[in-house]
């Protein structure tokens, strides 16, 4: 069976950046993720994924929210917007990962005669 493309894994480092980047951003803005996730609309449980990087497509409007909510300036709100939107996106070695077997060795079947 097919793997269809929004299945596949997308990176998580731009996802962890931007949870931290969040994270740190209502920590200084005085706010607990229950009063943050009331005001932007979203469960405490989804911020927390967020937050976590544990979302794998977090909205540019969810990003925008809750920038304007912890008062981040528009440069540091760009740059968490393309996290956002770089989080989506499919990391290079997804197109290859079926040249190694789960023992990370290139898988015979590829090797040349």
């Amino acid at each position: 069976m097919a793997v269809k493309r929004d299945e596949i894994p997308t990176s998580t480092l731009p996802r962890r950046q931007l949870g931290r980047f969040l994270r740190d951003a209502r920590t200084a803005a005085g706010m607990t993720i229950m009063r943050a996730s009331g005001l932007a609309d979203l469960s405490p449980a989804g911020l927390q994924r967020i937050e976590s990087g544990r979302v794998q497509k977090v909205r540019k409007q969810d990003v925008r929210a809750l920038c304007e909510l912890y008062h981040v300036g528009a440069r540091d709100t760009r740059r968490a917007v393309t996290l956002a939107e770089q989080a989506r996106e499919r990391s290079w070695y997804h197109d290859f990962g079926n040249l190694f077997d789960e023992t990370n060795r290139i898988c015979p079947r590829i090797r040349p005669p």
